[in-house]
């Protein structure tokens, strides 16, 4: 039986004597109470009362206890058995924490047989209520939640039964225009179940598939082929029409606006609603999933044929003690092991790192702690022919006959799909346990490059027979052109040496694709890895791109390190860019309050010296020095490429067509860009006799009887330009930190107070070194004489010009 309406309506302590409260709940009930239905009050307890009794409390605007909604279920099974209502009414104007909202989605959901309702009406009043009182009562039901604000308009979430039946519906959603239609209502039905809790971890991999079959679908729609580009990239070696055609394939990218619904209903699934009580607050979230692989046991092996096309084989089989051309490599563990659950090699890898593998395998050549573990399972080779006679025999191989480990699996080499699906389930078994995570061709092409690499040394006199075993798969299977899983990135089918291709050339395709597609980006840490796929096709780049990929691994190089050193960018500006001189100041030193301290090239006048640039490359890094040393890049290109670096951008930022045509070879050379703004003063070093008074600790304000000391230096240059005040600045270095300075410190301090932020000079003197040590010949018997206290005293003491020439 149907009871009538209930409302539930909040009489806890915070809504005494709220006018906005009780007139909004009069409205409500005035609006909607009908004879027969029914009203709790609740706080910490509750009751039924009468519609009479419930006008006295609204009245007098009474209101008393605390908020805890799951006491409302003591009345209704106080006065029903069973109550199932045609609509519940909820309101309230407060709030409960998280640990409430558990407790109360759990007494719901024991009460889920007993207590139900047709439709559920939550009515949030005032600033201080939010979603936690509502979400537990609209999990599964139709509802309507109202946000009322005294100062803003009502806010409402409206979900139907059909939005909460799509949940059921999302292992059916395959395309993109099926997931367009329905997800308007899965999003509600998502917040819906979603709100205020762990997430739920059976509906986010739904998600996950649902993505992955969409994915595929995009992937597998006609205008997703493109066939000519394999013939045009791997046979004709027509490039110029395969970048043509390449450009069509970039229309297989599915919308942003479709990574962003599926990252917000990952995100809710995963728990990201879990303190999100504010109705405008929802975040997104990304994350990947897997299918099971199928299963090819390595008893299989008996069927598979050992034919090989690779002849001439100087591969010694340890069992027949032959020339064999049907290599197998073993898969093994420690016979301390064998009893032990294997765990996978990605097993302990943290979210971040393990997508980061998942989206192209490739990625995993360069993560020490993969390849320590994935090598762990990799055994010596032994034919297939004898092999498979051994399971025939009464002493079967077990074991490896090189490290007596226990076999768990095996990987055939041979040009077939037998053998291809085979190796794929032991890779499988090993890498991710069996599930089919990542580009498993590409998880074969990671065991070849370990081989050919020699880091698998005992493999590699079957290189050949691996490197078959990848032409025949790269040229059989096809893959997405973007060689990754994202669905930001174009899916149009092909095979992979054409992907190779596509992604390295991508950046020349800028702008008639967008830069946001530059996939060479997404491959940038393993492209020498891709120029291997396209070695093995003999397919060609153009002359352009290996000094355009060099100038791009050393601008990324250096965006990472100047985002880790932000300080330190404009030190290496100056030594790439100007003649320097190079000093060490101390990190402990005081100065470091007021800038970078340490290894510092000082800007100077004169030519630019390259083996002072050299060591301020060598100081930088030794990706740079190497890059410098190899002839990948000049000094030049270096200096002209740290111009580009803004620690606020990522490389996308970066505008690529620069990059791609390098250097502009009528701009002007770094090695040509001379400073010459002190060359007065340069010339004249030797003509500045100037003298301090120990009586003032500065120079002597007149020179000689009537002359100044302005006068005196207007006869050596003209005072009409910029002065260099050595002896002020030294004076003023002591004053400001209580010390007498090092030469490198009054150098540094000349340098910040000269040259930064300054609109005139850029520059220190060429002959900065001399002046220096003047200078300090000039304050020696000063320094002698006071300590840094006293001197500090005078200095100031004499700071006005009458009193300076008094005590001179």
């Amino acid at each position: 039986m149907t009871l009538n309406k209930c409302f539930a309506i909040d009489y806890s302590g915070s809504t005494w004597n709220d006018t906005f409260y009780h007139s909004n709940v009069l409205s409500i009930l005035k609006a909607k109470f009908n004879e027969g239905d029914e009203i709790i009050i609740w706080d910490t307890e509750s009751k039924f009362v009468t519609w009479d009794e419930y006008m006295e409390i609204n009245s007098t605007k009474d209101g008393n206890g605390g908020t805890d909604p799951k006491c409302l279920f003591n009345s209704v099974f106080s006065k029903h058995q069973k109550a199932t209502y045609s609509e519940f009414i909820l309101i309230s104007d407060g709030m409960v924490y998280d640990r409430d909202v558990e407790q109360l989605d759990e007494t719901i959901k024991r009460h889920a047989d007993d207590f139900k309702c047709n439709y559920t009406e939550v009515y949030l009043l005032g600033n201080g209520a939010n979603l936690s009182i509502a979400c537990p009562f609209t999990r599964f039901n139709a509802s309507r939640t109202i946000v009322k604000n005294l100062n803003s308009e009502d806010q409402i979430i409206d979900v139907s039964d059909e939005d909460l039946k799509t949940i059921d519906q999302i292992d059916t959603i395959n395309t993109m225009e099926e997931f367009d239609l329905m997800f308007p209502s899965l999003e509600k039905a998502f917040i819906a179940r979603c709100l205020g809790t762990d997430g739920d971890k059976e509906l986010r991999r739904s998600v996950l598939l649902m993505q992955k079959r969409i994915n595929s679908n995009n992937a597998k729609k006609t205008e997703n082929k493109n066939e000519r580009i394999n013939t045009l990239v791997m046979q004709d070696k027509n490039y110029e029409e395969a970048k043509t055609e390449a450009i069509k394939c970039f229309t297989s990218v599915l919308s942003g606006d479709f990574q962003s619904k599926i990252n917000s209903l990952i995100r809710m699934s995963d728990g990201g609603l879990k303190q999100v009580f504010d109705i405008n607050k929802l975040q997104t979230f990304r994350a990947f999933t897997a299918n099971t692989t199928q299963v090819n046991e390595v008893e299989d092996i008996q069927d598979l044929n050992i034919e090989s096309s690779v002849g001439n084989s100087q591969w010694e089989c340890p069992i027949s003690i032959d020339y064999e051309t049907d290599p197998m490599i073993l898969i093994t563990v420690d016979e301390n092991d064998e009893n032990e659950e294997q765990k996978p090699v990605l097993f302990g890898f943290d979210k971040r790192m393990t997508e980061y593998m998942l989206n192209c395998p490739l990625n995993a050549l360069y993560i020490d702690e993969f390849v320590t573990k994935f090598k762990a399972y990799i055994d010596h080779s032994i034919s297939l022919k004898n092999y498979r006679a051994s399971l025939q025999s009464s002493n079967p191989i077990v074991k490896s006959p090189f490290t007596r480990r226990t076999i768990i699996g095996a990987i055939p080499l041979g040009e077939n799909d037998e053998h291809v699906k085979s190796a794929n389930w032991s890779l499988m078994k090993i890498i991710t346990g069996g599930k089919h995570l990542g580009d498993i061709h590409l998880w074969f092409f990671v065991l070849y490059i370990l081989i050919k690499t020699n880091q698998i040394p005992y493999l590699k006199d079957i290189e050949p027979f691996i490197e078959a075993q990848v032409k025949y798969r790269f040229s059989h299977f096809t893959t997405s052109i973007s060689l990754s899983g994202l669905s930001n990135l174009p899916q149009t089918r092909v095979f992979y040496p054409t992907a190779a291709w596509t992604c390295l050339i991508s950046p020349f395709l800028i702008p008639k694709i967008p830069s946001n597609l530059n996939l060479l980006y997404t491959h940038l840490s393993h492209y020498k890895d891709l120029l291997q796929i396209l070695a093995l096709y003999a397919i060609e780049l153009p002359n352009e791109f290996q000094p355009f990929v060099h100038r791009l691994e050393i601008l990324a190089h250096l965006l990472s390190y100047f985002k880790k050193n932000p300080k330190l960018l404009d030190v290496y500006k100056n030594g790439l860019q100007n003649a320097t001189l190079f000093i060490n100041v101390d990190e402990n030193s005081p100065m470091s309050s007021g800038g970078v301290c340490g290894d510092l090239f000082i800007p100077i006048d004169g030519e630019i010296k390259d083996e002072n640039r050299m060591r301020c490359v060598q100081s930088l890094s030794t990706v740079c020095y190497n890059a410098v040393q190899d002839g990948r890049i000049s000094l030049d290109e270096l200096a002209w490429l740290i111009d580009f670096v803004d620690v606020q951008k990522s490389l996308t930022d970066i505008n690529i067509l620069p990059l791609i045509q390098g250097k502009p070879s009528g701009s002007d050379n770094a090695t040509s860009a001379i400073h010459e703004f002190w060359k007065e003063w340069d010339a004249n070093i030797d003509k500045f006799n100037v003298k301090i008074s120990e009586n003032t600790c500065r120079p002597y304000y007149y020179v000689k009887e009537g002359v100044t000391w302005l006068e005196e230096l207007s006869t050596i240059l003209d005072t009409t330009r910029p002065i260099l005040s050595l002896d002020k600045h030294f004076g003023n270095f002591v004053d400001t930190y209580g010390r007498y300075p090092s030469r490198n410190e009054y150098i540094l301090y000349l340098y910040r107070k000269i040259c930064l932020g300054s609109k005139t000079s850029t520059t220190l003197p060429r002959n900065i070194l001399k002046f220096t040590d003047q200078v300090f010949a000039r304050f020696n018997p000063i320094m002698n004489k006071y300590t840094p206290e006293t001197f500090i005293r005078i200095f100031q003491d004499n700071a006005s010009i009458n009193t300076r020439i008094n005590n001179e």
